[in-house]
This record gives C-alpha cells, structure tokens and sequence, in this order.
C-alpha cells in the first residue's frame, strides 16, 4: 500500500527522494521507472547503481541534505522517523527541498502498536541482539528507536507547524512478521492484528500509520 500510494503520486517528469533509502535502496529500485530522476539518502553506506540508471544514491544526514531549495516533487520515506532523536529539523529539510505543492509520503510505526511499546521498555542497546534472535536480521542494520514522530497527534502537531498540510492518513494493519521465532505468539499477532483490522473503532492500535503531506502553496515565499 505504502509502493502503489507513491505510483499514485508519482508522474514520469518528477523527481523523487527516498529519505533513509537503507543500504540496497530497494524502494527506489521498484520505483525508478515511474520517475524522471529517483535520488536515495541514507547514513549508511549504500551500493552502487548502474551509471546509466536514473537512481542516484547518497550518503547523509537527513537534517543537513545537499539538495537544492524547492528541487523535489516527492519525498518518501519508509520505517525511518521512529529512529529520528529530534524529528523536527527532519521535516524542516524536507520542507526546504520540496516544491510548493510537492508531497511527504512516509510510512512509519504506531507508537500504540504492541510492537512499538515493547520496543520502547527494552533498552536500545539490547535491540541488535533481540533482533537479531527473533527476526534473523545482522546487528548493523538495527538502529535505536525514540518515536517522536509516531502518534497522528506528533504527525500532525510537526504538520502544521512547520507549514505541510496532511493529505491523508491512513492506520495499516501488519504481518507479525518478528514475531515468526515462535508459533503460538506468531499465532496470538495475526489474530490480534484480524481483531482490530475488522473495526474502524480500533485503528488506533495498528501497526503503521500511512501518511501524505503536502507542502501547502499558501505556506510558501
């Protein structure tokens, strides 16, 4: 839902940046064909694209981008804001290199998601080793969490303040993916996640919140 919500917005002249893009940039890479120019930023190191590919790969800070002002039709961004420390410098950079008009489209965990809140009791320094227990994943790839940017209150405080006006947002249900380590608790977070995909009363506690900002013309100039 996250991919086909960004082909929507997507048209064959704009330019779209995947901030936090990870090391492959595999987004992009299913991406780039709908877009004039696909750019991915990451801090850390990513791997090369073909030198006649329309993909352009980065390494950076998302708060300090070396982009142009209002160069961006669209920026995307996939599991990244729960890692932000302090978000707000985030999505001022963004502002400054999105187009008046251009759109935020990011994917990120509900902070009212069980996954989240147990994220959040353990302390960071143990989340390399669970993970890696539990889902397989190598230790580098597992960054410290602080969901500062992961309620539709913070969304839409970070939203208004500094000039986006929030054109969707949708709560998505999640395959408990991490959870696949043992069959019964596997068995409990599909049935949870059935449970409150069934009623729009419970959307609040999914798992993803799916987002669509767009850089409001009259906030511009």
């Amino acid at each position: 839902m996250y991919e086909k919500t960004i082909r929507d917005y997507l048209r064959p002249e704009s330019v779209v940046l995947d901030a936090g893009c990870g090391r492959e940039a595999s987004v992009l890479r299913e991406l780039n064909v709908f877009a004039r120019l696909a750019v991915g930023v990451d801090l850390c190191e990513v791997s090369a694209v073909e030198a006649n590919s329309n993909i352009k790969l980065i390494r950076g800070d998302l708060r300090y981008l070396s982009l142009k002002n209002e160069s961006l039709d669209i920026v995307t961004s996939r599991s990244v804001l729960e890692h932000v420390k302090n978000p707000e410098p985030v999505y001022r950079e963004i502002y400054r290199i999105l187009k008046p008009g251009g759109y935020f489209i990011f994917l990120t965990p509900n902070l009212f998601d069980y996954g989240s809140l147990l994220s959040l009791l353990v302390p960071n320094r143990l989340h390399p080793c669970l993970v890696r227990i539990t889902e397989g994943r190598k230790e580098t790839d597992t960054f410290p969490v602080f969901y500062k940017s992961n309620t539709e209150g913070s969304i839409r405080g970070f939203s208004g303040k500094l000039g986006f006006r929030v054109r969707e947002m949708k709560y998505l249900g999640q395959y408990p993916s991490y959870l696949m380590f043992n069959c019964l608790l596997f068995a409990l977070g599909a049935l949870y996640d059935k449970l409150i995909s069934s009623t729009e009363m419970l959307r609040k506690l999914r798992g993803w919140i799916l987002t669509v900002m767009v850089k409001d013309v009259r906030q511009t100039g």
